[in-house]
């Protein structure tokens, strides 16, 4: 059996000075032994990526999906997990964790709600494909953790911060029948 050794991410911050010379700022790895990988594990989407995120505090949230149970992510729940990465300015790890089910897990999307937290969208392959969207607090716990869609593969996108608070969860949805697929983009509000 051959094993696999990815990278979770190799994450390389640049400025540009007056002189549009570049220059690294600061370069950091973080996974473990497992298949690590930031985002979805497909371009088969045309929504933005939103996987790496800059926080309040200056720092950086990076989501996607980890095999590994060991390094930054100690705890596998099965198959793939949920993977988040918190980090300060200078990229150091303030905390890491996986959330999920015992099946494959892909976060795709995350925004910094106005409570400090963070809602991370993605999709789960418990039953079928369904979409499974966290919520998580400043320090990485688990507020709450729902899936919801229909007979066939559904996935999210992405994430935007409503008016009110709340956010509003862009995600695909397949209809079957017999002979056709359709596929439509719905738009959800979820308060809370």
């Amino acid at each position: 059996m051959r094993k696999i050794y990815s990278l979770f991410i190799i994450a390389v911050f640049v400025s540009i000075s007056a002189s549009s010379q570049l220059a690294i700022q600061w370069q950091k790895t973080y996974g473990g032994s497992g298949n690590d990988q930031v985002g979805d594990d497909s371009n088969y989407y045309d929504a933005p990526d939103q996987a790496v995120i800059k926080t309040s505090d200056g720092g950086y949230l990076m989501i996607g999906f980890t095999a590994s149970a060991d390094g930054a992510f100690p705890v596998n729940l099965g198959g793939y997990d949920f993977a988040v990465v918190k980090t300060d300015s200078a990229g150091d790890v303030e905390w890491s964790n996986t959330y999920g089910t015992s099946d494959n897990d892909m976060a795709t999307s995350v925004v910094q709600t106005s409570d400090g937290g963070y809602a991370i969208a993605g999709f789960t392959s418990s039953s079928s494909e369904e979409v499974m969207l966290i919520k998580i607090d400043a320090t990485g716990n688990l507020l709450w953790q729902t899936t919801f869609g229909g007979s066939s593969s559904d996935r999210a996108y992405s994430l935007g911060l409503a008016n009110d608070g709340g956010f509003s969860h862009r995600v695909q949805l397949q209809l079957r029948t017999t002979v056709i697929t359709f596929r439509r983009h719905v738009e959800i509000k979820i308060i809370g």
